[in-house]
């Protein structure tokens, strides 16, 4: 800063870099708000997203199929169907999984649903890899643990 004849810095200098350094420390906190208002945005949206597979899942597992009982009782009906001939078996879980992802209007590549008994995978639909995962559905019968989930993709 330039000083008048007197020595002293003049008052306009001195009004104008107070200005500047306002300006400045507004920018600063105006990006940190930023910053925190979108990662809440961020999260918020991942949150949704797991709704949304909770929900399509819980919806899943819940839909009747003809004489099979709901799709939770078809996808057991399918591993002990395995090697035998059976109306419930696992080419019926994937006509039906298929049909209503159609009507969704989902490809095979936005979803993934994997079913496995005592840890070892039986049933695989989609091909979606990497998403969000709704909660895992486990249930006990016969002897066997069995373990279905289902992973959602976003286009």
């Amino acid at each position: 800063m330039r000083k008048n004849r007197k020595g002293k810095i003049d008052s306009g200098q001195l009004e104008t870099f107070g200005l500047v350094v306002l300006v400045v420390l507004i920018l600063i906190i105006a990006l940190i708000a930023a910053r925190f208002l979108l990662a809440e945005e961020r999260e918020q949206i991942e949150v949704k997203k797991s709704v949304i597979a909770n929900n399509l899942f819980n919806a899943l597992l819940k839909v009747n199929v003809n004489e099979c009982g709901q799709m939770s009782e078809l996808l057991i009906k399918c591993y002990e169907s395995i090697g035998k001939i059976s109306a419930c078996d696992c080419k019926l879980v994937g006509e039906v999984v298929k049909t209503i992802t159609a009507n969704l209007e989902m490809d095979e590549n936005l979803y993934k649903l994997d079913a496995s008994a005592d840890g070892s995978n039986f049933l695989s639909i989609g091909k979606c890899s990497g998403g969000v995962k709704a909660s895992s559905y486990q249930a006990h019968r016969g002897g066997n643990n069995y373990n279905f989930e289902l992973i959602l993709c976003w286009a």
